[in-house]
């Protein structure tokens, strides 16, 4: 094989980046001008950002599954639920649940309220007299009881108990069932459960606030504290760390400029397409900045060593741009292999993720233009760095040299080695469950997190799913003993899985008024004619609307879940439809469906589609390197040390049972684009060397050339993603550890593995 014909040599792959180097160096300030005059034009965008960052930004909306989620909120009301729930206990006194019910009634956007003074309970007398009344009745009415009857009252109901009423009497919740849409009212409704929770605080000691607006409203806050934290924690960690590194305070803000034109440019994309900013964009600032210092790092030792060329002599531009020519390439495949990384993330189908991966994207492009030219003028305008980077020496002296003896002589060693991590690592991954729970976002010990857990542990949970009934001949009616009886059926064995709290269906009231007529604990007339009797004398109860249309073509079984986790709510759903497509009645169909049940299901569309983009990441730059090095193998040799550190981390999260969420599973994509960067510098050093070395000496010089470089940025970017776990969102958090031990892992196989995979590609090639 003739090394001077590789695609390494002058074409247009390299052309172009050095051409932009080189314009940068010889015009500085028209550079500089360029630059500013794009931020300039930025600024109206990102003046328009709009941050919307509550959870509701991660559903797939563009489903059908919505659509058909929006006609059940037509049918049925809005399913959203806040929970104010109060530590009972012994108390004797009532009235402050009265009181509070009453007060929550009035607040705009609260479709109903639910408590033990206002769901009425069937009851029917001696007399056939039927009554639908409060277990708790007005004060000073003709009724009033004694709260132990009280009590007793409402467990003898069949749907009070562990939605309204704790089944040991200790916890008595008010239930506030929103309208459709509710978010334009979350502030009010949030601050009325709040003050409604302080005032029987006041009375019972312990009062708990949740639901699925909780954790919205919370979400919303949390991001916008931490957009507002990250960035700015990243900009001085970076100028620390660069200022440190290369003993030039100047060349910490070099850096830091062109971080922030990147980040600027990518904003302005944001509020130009009109695109609120979600909670799970946090991550695109401090990462961009972490890039910027990544890319800039080798920039920077370039000029370090024309610096050091120079000696006492003043800088010679020329020399500045030779040493900056040479890692222009490198540079660029960096920054491109890093879009594909972010714009594989995109394929996950939902808008949020869709955002991450399109706007990360651009950033990256944004910040490599900028490294590329505006860094370069800079350096030309600004003193470059004199010093070699700290540890310099001790990087790219003897290090290199033993670390590429060591791989060189036992490569066949190091590749079994390899090969078996790979291996276990598969059996790990074989172990890993899809499954994100958003209420595990918050950390235990916040009030969010520790009320959601009281709550379901006391009474049935705040996560509510809908199974909806629906007859296919049109004008059926489902009121029919056959209908209801196996409703009863499903109600029975969907509260016999483990994670379901509660089970309601319109069989529940049904049967409780005709045991009340027939002196009976179970069963169901035998005719639609006196069971359309009985609903009749339910409908004044509002809460019936719930369960059946006017028309009674569709019913609702609606479900309590003390599991929050995705894979729990979907497991649920399919349970109950293969269930009643077994048993239920001919000519009807049942389907999952409810906001939790629509979180579930986007959450499991994004994981499942990161796996998607992945492997799209993997063609996708597996093409770069091959049209970059011009051999199959070459390429294949750059991307086995990122693949293989990144299914390392996937299968040790099988092993100690971390699930993939909605945030962990953006590592795949993501760190193999970025961790893809250090190992083109070396092996675009390496093919550089094989021009006129031996494979062995051309790893050893790749490594000498190299090492500290990649090892600088690596911690760059693992100070990007470690400030992430400092996020309050456990997901932001988990996603930041992941992300560092990913870069930090592939680190070791860019200076461990590779030599040993070129070299071995090296040796074949001289063979052939």
């Amino acid at each position: 094989m003739d090394l001077t014909d590789t695609p390494l040599n002058s074409n247009l792959r390299e052309r172009l980046p050095r051409l932009l180097v080189a314009l940068g160096i010889r015009k500085p300030r028209a550079t500089l001008f360029f630059w500013a005059l794009i931020c300039a034009l930025a600024t109206p965008g990102v003046l328009r950002i709009q941050i919307e960052a509550s959870t509701e930004s991660i559903l797939d909306k563009a489903s059908p599954a919505w659509t058909f989620y929006e006609k059940s909120t037509d049918l049925f009301g809005g399913d959203e639920v806040i929970v104010v729930a109060a530590d009972f206990g012994r108390n004797s006194n009532l009235s402050p649940i009265r009181t509070a019910a009453a007060y929550l009634e009035a607040v705009d956007g609260v479709r109903r309220v639910d408590a033990l003074s206002t769901f009425p309970v069937v009851a029917v007398e001696d007399d056939g007299t039927v009554h639908l009344e409060p277990a708790l009745p007005r004060a000073g009415g003709l009724h009033d009881e004694p709260v132990s009857a009280t009590l007793e009252f409402a467990r003898a109901d069949r749907i009070i108990p562990n939605t309204l009423l704790a089944n040991d009497g200790s916890v008595v919740a008010i239930n506030m069932l929103l309208e459709r849409k509710p978010a334009a009212y979350y502030d009010t409704l949030l601050d009325a459960a709040q003050s409604a929770a302080s005032r029987l605080r006041d009375v019972y000691g312990n009062a708990f606030v949740s639901g699925v607006p909780v954790f919205q409203h919370e979400t919303s806050l949390q991001t916008r504290r931490e957009l507002t934290l990250f960035a700015p924690l990243a900009a001085v960690c970076i100028w620390i760390l660069i200022s440190t590194i290369f003993k030039s305070a100047a060349a910490g803000g070099i850096v830091l400029g062109v971080g922030t034109v990147g980040i600027w440019v990518m904003l302005a994309s944001i509020g130009a397409s009109g695109v609120p900013i979600s909670f799970t964009m946090l991550i695109l600032p401090p990462l961009i900045l972490a890039l910027a210092a990544a890319y800039s790092m080798h920039m920077l030792a370039a000029a370090a060593r024309a610096s050091t060329e120079s000696g006492d002599r003043p800088m010679d531009r020329d020399r500045l741009s030779i040493q900056l020519q040479q890692v222009a390439t490198p540079i660029a495949l960096s920054g491109l292999t890093t879009t594909i990384g972010f714009v594989a993330t995109s394929l996950g189908g939902i808008e949020s993720v869709k955002n991450v991966g399109g706007f990360g994207g651009v950033g990256v492009v944004a910040t490599t233009a900028l490294v590329l030219t505006a860094l370069p003028a800079m350096l030309a305008e600004v003193p470059a760095p004199s010093n070699a980077p700290a540890g310099f020496d001790r990087l790219s002296g003897f290090a290199p040299y033993r670390i590429a003896a060591h791989c060189v002589r036992h490569r066949r060693a190091v590749l079994a080695f390899w090969l078996m991590l790979i291996a276990v690592a598969a059996l790990g991954i074989f172990r890993v469950e899809l499954n994100t729970d958003a209420t595990r976002w918050f950390r235990l010990g916040t009030d969010t997190r520790d009320s959601y857990e009281t709550i379901r542990k006391q009474l049935s949970g705040i996560s509510p799913i809908n199974v909806v009934i629906e007859s296919t001949e049109t004008g059926k009616s489902l009121l029919t003993p056959a209908t209801v009886a196996k409703l009863n059926q499903l109600t029975d064995f969907l509260e016999s899985r483990l994670g379901v709290g509660r089970a309601v269906s319109v069989a529940d009231p049904l049967l409780q008024i005709h045991a009340g007529f027939s002196d009976s604990a179970g069963g169901l007339p035998d005719s639609a004619a006196a069971l359309e009797q009985y609903l009749l004398l339910l409908e004044s109860a509002e809460h019936v609307d719930d369960l059946i249309t006017s028309d009674r073509s569709a019913t609702n079984l609606v479900l309590r879940l003390n599991n929050n986790g995705s894979s729990e709510i979907l497991r649920t759903g399919q349970a109950a439809e293969a269930w009643w497509a077994k048993n239920g009645v001919p000519n009807t169909t049942a389907r999952t469906t409810g906001i939790m049940y629509e979180f579930a299901r986007a959450q499991d569309a994004i994981a499942r589609g990161q796996v998607v983009g992945l492997t799209a990441a993997i063609v996708a730059i597996v093409f770069v390197l091959f049209a970059t090095f011009g051999s199959l193998r070459s390429a294949a040799a750059t991307l086995a040390p990122n693949v293989a550190p990144i299914l390392g981390i996937y299968g040790a999260m099988g092993f100690f049972g971390v699930p993939v969420d909605a945030g962990t599973v953006l590592v795949g994509s993501l760190a193999l684009g970025i961790a893809v960067d250090d190992t083109v510098h070396v092996a675009s050093a390496y093919f550089e060397a094989r021009r006129t070395e031996p494979p062995e000496r051309s790893a050893q010089r790749s490594l000498e050339r190299t090492l500290p470089a990649i090892t600088y940025t690596t911690i760059a970017v693992g100070i990007g993603f470690s400030l992430l776990a400092l996020s309050e969102f456990t997901f932001i958090r988990n996603l930041g550890l992941l992300m560092a031990a990913a870069m930090a892992a592939c680190l070791v196989a860019d200076v461990h593995l590779l030599p040993a995979l070129l070299t071995s590609v090296g040796a074949r090639e001289q063979k052939n």
